[in-house]
């Protein structure tokens, strides 16, 4: 059964200078071949190598290109699920980052996933009622 990432795991997985690099990286090998993202994680990836963790761009394009696309399969979403996304957070009158994690909650929820591994799970449990996060 897929095993959702959103991208504070995924990047603490592939950077062994993270302080959760170890737990980040036995989750995504307990995952095997079943780990998932969505495509605007693997962004928000490059984002966090290249600002705070200060990475060259072509040293996080490399990790991106080899270790990411190689790992996880793709949680496909469309242009309506982003619209039904905005629309909720809308409703729900939640502004600002959060609208990421109501992504990757949308992702899992497509891709079927057992589980959310996160490291935000203040934002992951407000859009994400009902999926179980680890």
């Amino acid at each position: 059964m897929p095993e959702y990432f959103d991208s504070t795991v995924a990047v603490a997985a592939i950077f062994p200078g993270s302080a959760n690099y170890a737990d980040a990286s036995a989750r995504l090998k307990a995952a095997e071949n079943d780990a998932v993202i969505i495509n605007h994680g693997l962004a928000e990836i490059y984002r966090t190598l290249t600002g705070r963790l200060r990475l060259p761009p072509k040293a996080a394009a490399q990790l991106v290109e080899g270790v990411l696309l190689a790992t996880f399969k793709e949680a496909p979403l469309s242009r309506s699920d982003y619209a039904r996304v905005v629309k909720a957070m809308a409703q729900q009158n939640l502004c600002g980052p959060i609208i990421y994690d109501a992504l990757h909650a949308e992702g899992a929820r497509k891709a079927g996933a057992s589980v959310v591994h996160t490291y935000n799970t203040a934002h992951s449990s407000r859009v994400a009622p009902g999926l179980p996060l680890g």
